[in-house]
């Protein structure tokens, strides 16, 4: 269902995740209201964050 693009735009700097539900971009106002309304996607996310290169997020 939800799946993401992740790019290392500068290593171990700056990354980038392109979040995508079936086949379609996730906008910010998506990822507010699935915050809100969706357990799935806060463990999806919180996942992201955790398998990070960045020690800051886990």
């Amino acid at each position: 269902m939800f799946d993401a693009t992740i790019d290392n735009i500068e290593p171990n700097r700056v990354t980038r995740y392109r979040l995508m539900r079936d086949a379609a971009a996730v906008t910010f106002s998506d990822v507010l209201d699935l915050w809100q309304s969706n357990p799935d996607f806060c463990n999806y996310y919180a996942n992201l964050l955790a398998e990070s290169p960045f020690a800051a997020y886990r």
